[in-house]
């Protein structure tokens, strides 16, 4: 198989994925506000404006006029007061984020899928990569289209989920790009590389942190991708 066909195979599937997100959401990108949203968006003053922008990140209060719903998601908090800004009030760029963000998070998984199907699979398959690239994007699409997603989808609440979500799948692949793909880990060559992939792993930890306090248990799952696949 050529060189070319192996580049862009994954893009072509990346590209399928997306559309079929967006196929299968596209009915939910005009909702209107439901439930918790009311006290989280347009009940709550201080995110429609970006003066306190800076205090998203300091302040938990932001979050939502009810205390008992007040949480730690400066990311999330962040991005609702840029989309009440851009949309003036309207959930249309919510849902857009949120259906951009789960798009994100179906490529991730299908990269991440990419890794252990060609560390998983038979030296005939590694060689092709063929059925190992459609079989991380049959898990992709059925990440994409799997109900269990909905509610954090449709939902601009449960947004938070798709924030944690992205940072830790991002987290993930950093990792599993350096302990599970790479064979030349010994060359000193590759040290600044290794570097470089768990640098951005620690950051998109940081960054997972800040969109849901509940990616806090991405560290076991790193724990055990390297016991099972690196040990």
């Amino acid at each position: 198989m050529s060189r070319m066909s192996q580049l862009y195979r994954p893009i072509v599937y990346c590209l399928a994925l997306v559309a079929i997100v967006w196929l299968i959401y596209a009915n939910a990108v005009n909702a209107p506000f439901v439930f918790d949203d009311f006290n989280v968006v347009p009940d709550n003053p201080t995110v429609h404006s970006l003066r306190h922008f800076v205090s998203f990140f300091t302040d938990a209060s932001h979050s939502s006029v009810l205390i008992e719903n007040q949480d730690y998601r400066p990311i999330f908090v962040a991005s609702t007061a840029l989309s009440w800004w851009l949309g003036g009030g309207a959930t249309l760029p919510f849902h857009l984020t949120s259906v951009a963000l789960h798009s994100a998070n179906v490529i991730l998984l299908f990269l991440i899928a990419r890794i252990f199907f060609a560390r998983a699979s038979t030296p005939r398959l590694r060689a092709s990569g063929r059925y190992r690239d459609l079989a991380a994007a049959g898990a992709a699409a059925l990440f994409a289209v799997h109900p269990l997603a909905t509610e954090a989808v449709d939902y601009i609440n449960a947004q938070p989920e798709i924030w944690a979500a992205l940072f830790s799948l991002f987290a993930f692949w950093c990792f599993a790009a350096v302990h599970v793909r790479s064979g030349d880990n010994d060359a000193p060559a590759a040290a600044w590389r290794r570097n470089a992939w768990m640098a951005a792993s620690y950051l998109a930890f940081f960054l997972a942190l800040l969109g849901k306090p509940n990616a806090i248990s991405l560290p076991i799952s790193l724990l055990l991708c390297d016991l099972l696949f690196c040990g």
